[in-house]
């Protein structure tokens, strides 16, 4: 659904504060005042608890620090990022990833030793 206003995706602790920690539940808010923390009067859209699964690890690129914000024109403030999916139950050596350019995002597979977009 078109917002037409800034939204964040990022890991949380709380639902309130984004952090770092990419093994955290994923909310993704309107975050109007651009600070990264979800106040009373910003929208919670959506909330993802962690699937559990101990051998599924996300992997931010350098950029992916607090998530990733887009503005009401659909632009990231992410130049170009990489968020990396590895897991056991992959091939070996193999992994996914979510390649982000401002208001582009590509999915696919990753070499395992991949770190960024360019490879």
């Amino acid at each position: 659904a078109q917002r037409r206003a800034p939204v964040r995706i990022c890991p949380t602790p709380d639902e309130a504060m984004c952090s770092s920690d990419w093994s955290e539940p994923l909310m993704i808010f309107t975050d109007t005042d651009g600070d990264a923390r979800r106040s009373d009067d910003e929208a919670l859209i959506s909330i993802s608890q962690p699937s559990g699964n101990s051998e599924i690890t996300i992997t931010p690129s350098d950029g992916l620090g607090r998530g990733v914000a887009y503005g009401p024109d659909g632009f990231s403030d992410i130049n170009k990022a990489l968020l990396s999916f590895r897991s056991a139950v992959l091939p070996a050596g193999e992994a996914r990833g979510i390649c982000i350019e401002f208001a582009s995002i590509t999915a696919g597979s990753l070499s395992n030793t991949q770190t960024n977009c360019d490879a």
